[in-house]
């Protein structure tokens, strides 16, 4: 692998510097972690580069470009790296990769006030680190009893508060699906951390909630955007048109004009039954400099998600909308319409495919919780043949008393 220096240092405004929308990494960038805490009080990320990069970016690396898992961190490197963060105490000691795990795990903040929330689990119980320019840095399978993971408190935390959210909008809905989203997430957790009803209603269920008894998880819903043209989105789906405008043109999804966030953005109004999950959409025009794609993890009442999309002139950029986009990821490809362009999410992993292969990847632990998806596009660009669904929890393999995720036989069943 090439050389490569690691600093914490702050975003680029991209929008003044000519490089897209929001928030962007430093020149040179390979790969990159979001530091920052949900309401930035701290500005950092961590990057990844292939060049020494300037007085306003602090080094963790060495002058040789010194691969970070064979870094090790001085007690001077560990307390510069926890005053950077708002982390009150002077990390363990082991490596830049350690440290860099450490922060995401044990000294995150599960309200994302703080710090950065903690990295949470695939849909196969592993704990992932990507780092583009790295591959996959480590990866660790959650315990067969979850409350014995290292951040387990952490990851709990996140898991009440989410539930608690999804129960709030869930009771609030005007269907009888919708009604239940709680039981079939609080099902789908049981799948995913290897516990039955009972063990879920006490683990991811608030104190002061009731216990709740989960549903089975399977959620995918499609729209092929079939109907006459229309100001409204449909015909097989609920759409809210959260910013921008998008109407059906010629039986597609015709972004029509971009919102306050310089895009259009359309939430589907169905719920799946995880966070783990994926949105397609087939692209069928391309425009210069104008993209589109699909958006997970829609947040069901405000302008938050993650997207991929696929600009023409050759493009695939892995964004986080929250108060602003920030760039998570990009790579160069050929663009070929009709095609398909898939976002999945996955615990804290994020990736997207062009007609099936994977292009750009990312960790993120902002956004979770949410379980709508949507599209998002600028003029005059058009989308085809939406799906969405759920990322399905499978039997894993043990090993050495570690499981991969969501396998217990949930004796007594999901209901």
């Amino acid at each position: 692998m090439a050389a490569r220096f690691y600093y914490l240092g702050p975003w680029v405004d991209a929008l003044a510097a000519g490089k897209g929308l929001g928030w962007a990494p430093p020149e040179g960038t390979v790969g990159l972690i979001d530091m920052r805490p949900l309401s930035p009080t701290i500005t950092h990320g961590f990057f990844a580069t292939d060049r020494a990069l300037g007085s306003d970016y602090t080094a963790f690396g060495d002058a040789a470009g010194t691969d970070l898992r064979a870094l090790t961190m001085s007690v001077a490197q560990r307390t510069l790296w926890a005053s950077m963060l708002g982390i009150t105490k002077t990390p363990r000691a082991g490596t830049l990769a350690d440290l860099l795990w450490d922060t995401l795990t044990i000294y995150s903040d599960p309200d994302g006030a703080v710090r950065a929330k903690p990295i949470m689990p695939t849909s196969a119980g592993v704990l992932q680190l990507h780092l583009g320019g790295h591959s996959l840095l480590r990866g660790r399978r959650m315990p067969r009893d979850p409350t014995r993971a290292a951040h387990w408190p952490k990851m709990q935390r996140v898991l009440q508060e989410d539930y608690r959210r999804i129960r709030r909008y869930a009771l609030e809905s005007s269907d009888q699906k919708g009604r239940e989203t709680h039981r079939r997430v609080l099902g789908s957790q049981a799948l995913k951390y290897g516990v039955d009803h009972e063990a879920a209603g006490r683990l991811f269920v608030p104190d002061d909630l009731p216990p709740g008894r989960p549903l089975k998880p399977e959620t995918t819903i499609t729209e092929s955007f079939d109907k006459a043209n229309s100001d409204t989105l449909g015909p097989d789906l609920t759409w809210a048109e959260v910013d921008g405008d998008t109407d059906v043109v010629s039986n597609e999804a015709s972004f029509e004009s971009a919102g306050g966030s310089a895009v259009a953005a359309a939430r589907a109004e169905h719920d799946l039954s995880s966070d783990d999950h994926y949105a397609q959409i087939d692209l069928t025009n391309s425009a210069s400099s104008n993209g589109g794609g699909a958006a997970v993890r829609f947040d069901p009442s405000a302008l938050i998600f993650y997207m991929c999309w696929a600009v023409d002139g050759g493009t695939y950029l892995l964004y986080k909308y929250s108060a602003g986009f920030t760039q998570l990821d990009t790579t160069g490809i050929t663009i070929s319409t009709p095609e398909a362009y898939k976002m999945e999410i996955d615990g804290s992993s994020l990736k997207g495919y062009q007609a099936g292969v994977e292009r750009v990847s990312a960790t993120d632990s902002s956004l979770t919780g949410d379980v709508r998806t949507g599209i998002i596009g600028q003029p005059p660009i058009n989308v085809d043949d939406f799906i969405a669904a759920d990322l399905t929890a499978t039997v894993p393999a043990l090993d050495e008393g570690m499981l991969v995720g969501g396998l217990m036989a949930l004796s007594g069943g999901l209901a």
